[in-house]
């Protein structure tokens, strides 16, 4: 009993978490041959000045928006700011949108409890032994 409490107080205390940080990229949507990789960003864009400038921009970044397809992907790897992937109809361009690190507790932090079991079964098996005598 006194060695399969420590074995399994060893086995739980050198079990460590793991850390897997996942990457988000952002896609707006598909980019036709030809076209700037930056087309979309007039999506976050805002502007100021005179009336007719604000409504020339908003129909234009209303004509620009219309066929959007965000795309958002979660991906264990690191691919930089940015990375460009060809699709059937043209390409996308998928920009960095941030990370989350998620931690995976170890399988093996149940053997605490039987190790704790063990351990006080073992010393009162000792102590028992000595009174029985």
């Amino acid at each position: 009993m006194l060695m399969l409490g420590g074995g399994s107080l060893g086995a739980n205390s050198l079990s460590e978490d793991t850390k897997v940080r996942t990457n988000f990229y952002l896609s707006q949507g598909v980019l036709k041959p030809g076209e700037p990789l930056n087309l979309f960003e007039i999506v976050d864009e805002r502007i100021s000045g005179t009336p007719d400038a604000v409504t020339e921009f908003n129909v234009r970044k209303s004509e620009i928006t219309k066929p959007l397809e965000p795309i958002r992907i979660a991906t264990t790897e690191n691919r930089g700011d940015y990375y460009i992937e060809e699709v059937d109809s043209g390409r996308r361009h998928y920009g960095y949108d941030g990370n989350n690190i998620e931690i995976y507790k170890s399988p093996l932090r149940w053997l605490f409890i039987p190790a704790l079991a063990f351990l006080f079964g073992a010393s009162g098996c000792f102590f028992i032994s000595f009174r029985w005598r």
